[in-house]
């Protein structure tokens, strides 16, 4: 588990069948770490796999009221999903909101994201890149507002898909 300088997120609740989710293993996180208002993330993972997993998040100007809406927004998307058939391999990348519907529909993917909650936390630090390769280009001036670009043969560019060089590393989401 990688969190790029912040905290991992802290597990508020681990239960088994919470809420009436018999068939469920539910889990709530913190990952309010740099942020004024709490967030929270709440995951229903399916003891079994032929059912669906369901996710939330939410913030609010509470913890609680960031954990009640995270819970609804689990309950909404296992009615959504509640008809759709669990995915039986990675669906085709795609950049859509129904590919990412799709990839944490496929047990293993959901269940790297599991491991990548509750694993063993490993940091990883931005303070050992050389500051001084990084190169900036303006890509466009308007009024008080400058969009830049920066580069870097040290840095790893977001790519959508999976990277090479991140295999084994952060492949938890299908952009790394």
């Amino acid at each position: 588990t990688h969190w790029v300088n912040q905290k991992p997120p802290k597990l508020l609740k681990k239960e088994d069948g919470a809420f009436g989710l018999e068939d469920y293993e539910w889990m709530e996180f913190d990952f309010s770490e740099g942020s004024d208002w709490p967030v929270v993330g709440a995951f229903a993972f399916p003891k079994d796999p032929s059912l669906t997993f369901s996710c939330g998040f939410a913030c609010r100007e509470t913890l609680e009221g960031a954990k009640e809406h995270a819970k609804d927004e689990v309950f909404q998307r296992l009615g959504f999903m509640a008809e759709e058939e669990v995915q039986k391999e990675l669906p085709i990348l795609q950049p859509t909101p129904v590919f990412h519907l799709e990839y944490y529909s496929y047990p293993e993917s959901y269940l790297k994201l599991k491991e990548w909650l509750v694993g063993p936390q490993k940091k990883v630090s931005l303070s050992s890149i050389d500051r001084t390769k990084i190169e900036i280009a303006i890509l466009k001036e308007e009024d008080d507002l400058c969009l830049v670009k920066a580069f870097s043969e040290e840095l790893i560019t977001l790519t959508f898909g999976a990277d090479p060089r991140l295999r084994g590393v952060l492949e938890v989401h299908p952009i790394a």
